[in-house]
């Protein structure tokens, strides 16, 4: 007799104990013949619209409970299934689409808006749940083949590698893995016989490891939920988009250095290794600056051009730049400039837009300075418009006028922006107004005055009528996180102290901040040395950046999420040796998993 295929193995134990609880968690729970006669409902759809042998079924589901009866139908019908993670970007998600080209899509309405516009035949998750709940649908016989459900059918695609790739492994590679997974008793069969097929390399085997479980007769939770008897269960599915821990603050890294000495490539490491290690551990994003002609912050002249390389070494993270000085570009050429790295990260762009502060930066177009605010905010109206698909009417190089759309079109249907402030009120105001994000900073206001501000912001968001939600504020703080104090004041006094006095603006704020009022300029450089060793010690000590241990910088995020803070950008590249940075990113993590998380 052949062995069974998984979906007949889940119908035998079906039908031995119909009652017993298969699927468990956030307070709901589905029995073995409830989740058969989810799966017999999907089987009969999928069937109808053409599922068969070797037919790829992708599926996009956000609630883990709902998964198995998704999966079952799919190799209930003869088909293979392929497994999307719906908490990447959109892009991303029209990228694998495209890539795996399945017939049918196996998805939830809730997941609606994040699939691409073009797309296969849809199979609504929930009409067919709903259609099994409301009847009993019948159940096949636990020995009956079906069509396709051979021990050479293809049953299922894994993604390999973090890309495009894919590894298909038949029912009879299944049933193997099962066997695998029964000789050990389910301690490292996955990885054991992973490792055999050349899977340990990224796969994702926790599908195939839910369905060992559910058809030996386990009751399977979703990630991070526990049974009664305490026993941590295994994850299985993809993340929810909204699953998960949340936190109440979210991290990200932030560069914009002084880099009179060393060389560019190993500051641009640094950017590139961060980007990575923050991909990998889920920070929420990477912010490039813009800056001309001068060492501080000078290997940043476009941040579009970094972004793309950011984009081609990252999969999750959101590129953004903070910022783009709109009034020194053409709106029609940045609008170009980020569709473009919109398509390369799969829709992870943002773009935050300052006015301009360095009037020698102004060389690039000196009409714009005097009325840069102005500027601004209709450079921000224009890119908005093109980014949509609308059409600009301009005048061409023969004197006629040229109807103009940006090429390529962007993956996002809306650029997530955000307008930078340096302190004034009027600009928190003017983000509000604009239904923009705000990047802000410490230097030179405390938490306290930063919770006015925000306030402020929230106000005109609201009065402006903008959509649900309340806006979005980002912080840029100085970091550097070790288990030890003195380790910290080791590797930073020295390049902090020497990055503040090559700001004229930073060091003007902290001059003020000890009760000096003279320009710090004039001061010589012992008095200079003072100055800077006293803004050092009041800087750290009044948490104005995240310098210290994972403990001590505890207290700076508690100040922020009171002042209604959203997400700390955490600026790493400020003197301390690149090497150094990278080992301490490990720590700056550990302060990021230990945040609160208050829901949202």
């Amino acid at each position: 007799m052949p062995e069974r295929t998984v979906h007949q193995q889940f119908a035998a134990r079906a039908a031995a104990a119909p009652g017993a609880v298969a699927v468990a968690g956030g307070g709901r729970e589905a029995s073995y013949a409830e989740v058969e006669r989810g799966a017999a409902a999907v089987a009969g759809r999928l069937r109808a619209l053409g599922v068969g042998p070797e037919t790829l079924v992708a599926v996009a589901v956000d609630r883990p409970l709902d998964l198995p009866a998704a999966l079952l139908g799919i190799l209930a019908a003869g088909g293979a299934y392929l497994l999307l993670d719906p908490a990447v970007p959109p892009g991303r998600l029209a990228q694998q689409l495209a890539a795996c080209r399945p017939a049918v899509i196996v998805a939830q309405r809730s997941l609606a808006r994040r699939l691409p516009p073009r797309l296969p035949p849809v199979l609504w998750l929930e009409e067919a749940l709903g259609e099994a709940a409301g009847a009993e649908a019948k159940r096949p016989e636990a020995g009956a083949e079906l069509p396709g459900a051979t021990s050479d059918a293809l049953a299922c695609a894994l993604p390999v590698g973090g890309g495009d790739g894919m590894i298909r492994l038949t029912h009879g590679n299944l049933v193997d893995f099962f066997a695998a997974m029964d000789a050990a008793g389910g301690d490292g069969g996955a990885g054991a016989w992973m490792a055999a097929m050349g899977l340990a390399g990224g796969a994702d085997g926790g599908s195939l490891e839910m369905l060992w479980r559910l058809c030996r007769g386990c009751r399977v939770t979703p990630r991070g939920e526990r049974e009664g008897s305490g026993a941590a269960r295994p994850a299985f599915g993809p993340p929810a988009v909204a699953g998960g821990r949340e936190r109440d603050l979210d991290f990200s890294l932030f560069y914009f250095g002084n880099y009179a000495a060393g060389r560019a490539a190993d500051h641009y490491r640094l950017v590139l290794e961060g980007a990575r290690f923050a991909d990998r551990q889920g920070f929420r994003a990477i912010w490039t600056p813009e800056r001309h002609f001068h060492e501080f912050g000078g290997l940043f002249p476009n941040p579009a051009v970094l972004a793309a390389a950011i984009a081609v070494v990252t999969e999750r993270l959101q590129i953004r730049a903070g910022s783009v000085v709109l009034p020194l570009h053409d709106p029609l050429r940045v609008a170009e400039e980020w569709s473009l790295v919109d398509n390369l990260s799969g829709g992870r762009t943002g773009v935050s837009f300052a006015s301009g502060w360095h009037a020698n930066d102004f060389v690039l177009r000196p009409g714009a300075y005097a009325d840069r605010h102005e500027i601004m905010r209709r450079g921000i109206d224009t890119v908005r418009r093109l980014w949509r698909g609308e059409a600009l009417r301009l005048p061409g190089g023969a004197g006629n006028e040229v109807e103009v759309r940006i090429y390529p079109r962007p993956v996002q249907a809306e650029l997530p922006i955000w307008v930078t402030a340096a302190g004034s009120p009027e600009t928190f105001r003017l983000a509000g107004e604009l239904g923009a994000g705000v990047l802000t900073h410490l230097l030179g206001q405390d938490a306290a005055e930063i919770a006015g501000k925000i306030a402020a912001y929230r106000g005109a968001w609201r009065e402006a009528g903008h959509g649900p939600g309340a806006g979005w504020v980002t912080v840029m703080l100085h970091a550097y996180v070790a288990p030890h104090l003195a380790a910290v004041h080791a590797a930073v006094r020295e390049p902090l102290s020497a990055y503040l006095k090559t700001s004229f603006g930073l060091l003007r704020s902290l001059a003020a901040s000890v009760g000096l009022d003279s320009d710090p300029r004039q001061l010589g450089a012992a008095e200079l040395d003072l100055l800077v060793a006293r803004a050092y010690d009041r800087y750290v000590a009044s948490g104005a950046g995240l310098i210290g241990t994972p403990e001590s910088c505890a207290a700076t995020l508690e100040r922020l999420r009171a002042a209604g803070v959203d997400e700390v950008a955490c600026l790493i590249d400020f003197g301390v040796g690149t090497d150094q940075v990278l080992a301490s990113l490990p720590h700056l993590d550990e302060l990021r998993r230990r945040s609160p998380a208050p829901q949202k």
